[in-house]
């Protein structure tokens, strides 16, 4: 009896002690889920207008704020988004069906004059040329709310590709307040702007009654970050989610904790551009053009401009497009490159040892330092180049000014489907070398536009695929390009994001499809 009641005060002593300290231990704080990303950007080029803006990094931003009215996947397929369907009337008129009851941010409803207002915008881009020239406003017509007929001067296979990039504006607000397009953009995406920083940071949220599936993330933050240094940085110190990395960098930044790194061939490969008009010292001078281009080591460009990520062209367009010929890769100068003596005694027929050539680049380190490379190649053939290095928000005012340069570094898109190999050629002729192509004669012009003409209108494989190799053959006779190296690109990214970032043109446009894990 007197051990059993020796036990039971033992117990009661140990619940006695041990009480207060259960009261005491605080409980533990429940870990917040995320529920916002942060990500650097390089630059801005001033405005939110989709159809304007020209800083990459903000493009992606802009398309968590609109939507389009299709676009295509990893494997090329169409995937319908404001549009239920599209149906061919004629050879030069397409019916486009829109969902119903969409409403755009400020509860305004989506309809067919929205669209017909958003392409026309397209169309009508200050001091640059229009995105979709092929379209006949004035024919194209509204069926009814929901119904648009597109009708089109000249069928191309790139038409859907081009259309299905373009975001979908709200024609009301954007007619009675201009200003809404450049800095309060109003759009059927998850997403609305919350605050805009010109140069410093835009912030987006999830909106109310969002017609489609909602993302994971309910707020983005885009910071600018303009040195590289810096985004780097701020992505090993978890400043930034999300970052692209200089091609320097990559291997430090696969290597350390907590990051991963997502890296793919790009959609454009680096090339030089010659201004032929009459401004410039290459006007009816191929043989200056060729000089430079002899002058180039693109090799060095590829280890030095991209860390030897990239690949040196093999042509004068890049891509492994169903409509390419062999025999256009390794053409000409393209199988036979980098020959300093040759560029110099060129350079001295045509005219050009000794004068100064503009060289401009939109700033971005690879191609500033693509440019430096040219400007110390063209240096030892006698040739002399002037670099100026330029902000995104003047790129393009520089760009199609045929007065303010003379050669220029910029993409050319990687052609990866039969609409896109053709889209490629027309990108360059039209709208590189401030469209200098265009307006200005150069060897085997009639011909090339001929093709052009052709090639994005004719349905035979065979017959398209010799179209190519003719335009590549008078590209590269004339050296109206040259196309330098198609580079990876590479983001690096908290480990613990999960979703797909890129589509099948390998840009990083699908930022609604990430999460936390």
């Amino acid at each position: 009896m007197k051990k059993s009641l020796k036990t039971a005060i033992a117990l009661l002593l140990i619940l006695a002690l041990a009480l207060p300290l259960a009261a005491c231990k605080k409980k533990e704080p429940e870990v917040p889920v995320k529920d916002s990303i942060t990500i650097a950007m390089t630059q801005d080029s001033g405005t939110l207008d989709p159809m304007i803006i020209s800083g990459l990094d903000l493009v992606y931003a802009v398309h968590m704020i609109y939507d389009q009215l299709w676009y295509f996947d990893e494997n090329g397929e169409e995937v319908m988004m404001l549009a239920t369907s599209r149906e061919r009337i004629d050879y030069l008129t397409f019916r486009v069906k829109l969902r119903e009851g969409i409403k755009f941010s400020n509860g305004n409803t989506f309809e067919a004059d929205d669209v017909l207002y958003s392409l026309d915008h397209a169309n009508n881009r200050p001091g640059q040329p229009g995105i979709l020239p092929q379209l006949d406003v004035a024919n194209s017509k509204i069926v009814d709310k929901y119904t648009v007929d597109l009708v089109f001067t000249e069928f191309r296979l790139t038409l859907m590709d081009s259309i299905s990039a373009l975001c979908m504006l709200d024609k009301q607000t954007s007619e009675s307040d201009p200003e809404t397009l450049a800095t309060r953009p109003i759009g059927t995406g998850p997403y609305v702007m919350t605050e805009y920083v010109v140069n410093s940071h835009l912030t987006l949220k999830q909106r109310d009654e969002y017609w489609g599936t909602m993302p994971a993330i309910k707020n983005y933050k885009f910071v600018q970050l303009k040195e590289e240094a810096q985004q780097v940085n701020a992505l090993e110190t978890g400043e930034v989610d999300m970052g692209a990395i200089p091609f320097q960098d990559v291997d430090y930044v696969t290597n350390l904790p907590n990051l991963k790194v997502d890296t793919a061939l790009g959609f454009v490969s680096s090339a030089i551009y010659f201004n032929i008009s009459d401004t410039s010292i290459f006007n009816e001078n191929p043989d200056a053009r060729k000089a430079v281009a002899y002058a180039i080591n693109r090799d060095a460009i590829n280890k030095l401009a991209y860390s030897g990520t990239g690949t040196v062209s093999a042509g004068a367009a890049d891509g492994s497009a169903p409509d390419g010929d062999p025999r256009m890769f390794g053409m000409g100068i393209y199988g036979d490159d980098y020959k300093p003596d040759l560029a110099k005694e060129l350079a001295v027929s045509s005219g050009i040892t000794g004068k100064s050539i503009r060289l401009i680049n939109n700033g971005t380190s690879a191609a500033a330092l693509t440019s430096e490379l040219i400007q110390a190649n063209c240096k030892e053939v006698g040739i002399t180049v002037e670099v100026i290095s330029l902000d995104m928000g003047t790129w393009t005012t520089y760009l199609f000014d045929d007065t303010q340069y003379d050669m220029c570094i910029d993409g050319l898109m990687i052609a990866t489907s039969a609409s896109s190999f053709g889209g490629s050629w027309a990108f360059g002729y039209n709208f590189m070398a401030a469209g200098s192509y265009v307006n200005y004669e150069f060897n085997g012009k009639a011909r090339a536009f001929e093709l052009l003409d052709t090639v994005q209108t004719n349905e035979n494989a065979d017959e398209r695929t010799a179209m190519n190799y003719e335009l590549a053959k008078i590209c590269v006779d004339d050296m109206l390009w040259y196309n330098l190296v198609a580079p990876t690109t590479s983001w690096g990214l908290n480990s613990a994001l999960q979703g797909k970032i890129r589509n099948g043109g390998n840009v990083v446009a699908l930022l609604r499809n990430l999460s936390w894990s």
